[in-house]
């Protein structure tokens, strides 16, 4: 009763709105303490779909914390900067629908003219531009840990509402001492591990996993 007393002033969690209306009428958003996990073949656009979230958890004030295990620091800022320019429907395409910069395009340096020169005022501003604030961590950056016990360490030192593992398995407990001998019971006790550290810390876990 207390629990859910609290939960009618908003006292007892944050919740954080995805950024698909429909996604959000069934599941109501995301919930700090719970864990959601993307899920898909390779190829089907589960980093795409890791970006589009975290663009709109920034846009909500929401500090995130992301693993980015796969891709480089300018992989997943010149995607977030596609999906921020198509959502603020800054350019029109052959068909005069409103779209942002091609991430194709950023990624083989191919800019010209008003893209270029937007792409390039979109760099310069980006420090400001979300309400929320990015803490990344990517492949080939000193800064990326692997751990869950860096993990835990981590969220203790700093100002996170959201977690972001892209993937999964790219912590490597995943891989760790299997002390059950089981089948997948070295990712099994990871996984459990990482729900317990989101719960214990009341943020949000959201990780990819390749299925």
């Amino acid at each position: 009763k207390e629990e859910y007393l609290k939960r009618e002033l908003g006292e007892s969690y944050t919740k954080w709105n995805t950024p698909f209306s429909l996604l959000d009428k069934e599941i109501s958003g995301f919930f700090s303490g719970d864990v959601y996990g993307i899920i898909a073949e390779s190829g089907r656009g589960k980093t795409y779909l890791i970006c589009k979230i975290v663009d709109s958890l920034l846009r909500q004030g929401a500090n995130v914390l992301m693993k980015s295990f796969e891709l480089k620091e300018f992989m997943v800022i010149a995607r977030l900067i596609s999906i921020a320019t198509a959502k603020d429907e800054l350019f029109l395409d052959e068909l005069g629908r409103k779209v942002g910069i091609p991430n194709r395009q950023i990624l083989s340096g191919n800019l010209e003219g008003a893209t270029r020169e937007q792409f390039l005022a979109m760099v310069d501003s980006l420090d400001s531009y979300y309400k929320g604030n990015l803490y990344l961590q990517a492949k080939s950056d000193e800064s990326l840990t692997r751990t869950l016990d860096e993990l835990e360490s981590e969220l203790s030192r700093a100002d996170v509402d959201v977690v972001v593992l892209d993937p999964f398995y790219g912590i490597t407990d995943v891989y760790g001492r299997n002390q059950n001998r089981t089948t997948g019971g070295a990712a099994e006790q990871a996984a459990t591990r990482f729900e317990n550290i989101i719960g214990d810390n009341d943020v949000v876990g959201i990780y990819a996993v390749q299925a």
